[in-house]
């Protein structure tokens, strides 16, 4: 019994530092908040978040749980969205559901909705009111709303918008929070990029062809997609017709070449793409500016895999994956490629960076 009782003391100590560090990790404000991923380091996935600068990392929450995966800031840079898998003793046990934390230092960790299948890829929208998400419910993947009602209720009634039946991946909440744009797989008369309006009727089909990944621009004007064409992935454009998304798009190709191209995401500036590219005979990261005539700009310069690019909210940095020193670890750079550093330090998987 005493042993018991040492070890829950030792937990208690383990799991309080954890929170200090966590909260240390964020308290410069949004534009300096950690960078939360998913590691393997205790021999099952869970989410951490770690300090651009020291590269301290803390657990963001120790569910009894074998996966977690999927982690999203809200804009607030309060919470995190996550799926993870329901502990053996809850109901829906084995399911992947979507929770919410709050970072506080405290352990409030909610269950967003729980459904009969699994529910993945959460997305926050700009006002951090609302999360969509996939879920499958009797065999038939379909696209759900959730809203918060408020910034620590993480429980609301999610309404599903898609019932398509086809197979659906999200893509991105419009700026204005009006429109979801999501991808679908099948055959030619469901496959290609749709838009969702979840807070009216209208869907519509964007494009026909074998497309996905759609991010849409700060400013909406705009959404980046991958097209995948014979097995070759390229990046491409859609613009509304006069600022109306429900007229005829245009269409067209941003990033091109013999080799894949793919993983795009905005800068918070609106005119910069940065993705990853295979033409160098491994994934590298690099940059575009979409608003000038100048060639993509590589990044990083290796011979191993760098993927998972993603933005600091203020735009100065990149955070990325990479494999460099065997398993894959969290990196960070300036917007230009240089100053990087290696932030996580581990024999294990790290990857799914989100900042």
């Amino acid at each position: 019994m005493r042993d018991i009782a040492m070890r829950d003391t030792w937990k208690k100590i383990a799991l309080a530092l954890g929170s200090a560090i966590l909260v240390g990790v964020i308290a410069c404000g949004a534009s300096a908040q950690g960078i939360v991923y998913v590691s393997e380091m205790d021999k099952d996935s869970e989410i951490y978040v770690v300090a651009p600068d020291s590269g301290d990392s803390a657990p963001v929450s120790r569910r009894p749980s074998s996966l977690e995966s999927g982690p999203r800031w809200s804009p607030d840079g309060k919470r995190i969205a996550f799926v993870s898998a329901a502990s053996s003793a809850s109901a829906g046990a084995g399911n992947l559901d979507i929770f919410v934390v709050s970072i506080d230092g405290g352990e409030d960790v909610r269950r967003l909705a729980s459904q009969s299948g699994n529910e993945e890829a959460p997305l926050w929208t700009a006002d951090g009111g609302r999360v969509a998400y996939v879920a499958e419910v009797d065999g038939q993947s379909d696209v759900y709303v959730v809203a918060l009602e408020s910034e620590n209720d993480a429980e609301g009634r999610p309404a599903r918008i898609t019932t398509t039946g086809a197979e659906e991946f999200l893509g991105d909440w419009s700026p204005d929070g009006e429109w979801l744009v999501f991808s679908q797989r099948g055959n030619v008369d469901t496959q290609g990029l749709w838009l969702r309006n979840p807070n009216g009727v209208d869907l519509l089909r964007l494009t026909g062809e074998n497309d996905l990944a759609p991010v849409w621009s700060p400013d909406g004007d705009a959404i980046a997609f991958v097209r995948n064409v014979e097995g070759n992935r390229d990046i491409y454009l859609l613009q509304p017709k006069d600022d109306d998304w429900r007229e005829p798009v245009k269409i067209e190709p941003l990033i091109a070449s013999p080799e894949a191209d793919h993983s795009p995401a905005w800068a918070p500036d609106g005119d910069t793409l940065v993705y990853v590219s295979e033409r160098d005979g491994n994934p590298e990261i690099y940059v575009y500016e979409t608003d000038e005539d100048d060639p993509p700009q590589r990044l990083t310069r290796n011979e191993v895999e760098d993927s998972q690019p993603v933005w600091s909210p203020d735009g100065n940095r990149i955070a990325f994956v990479s494999v460099l020193h065997g398993e894959s670890d969290i990196f960070a750079m300036d917007a230009d490629g240089s100053n990087q550093q290696r932030l996580t330090h581990n024999d294990v998987k790290d990857h799914s960076p989100d900042w």
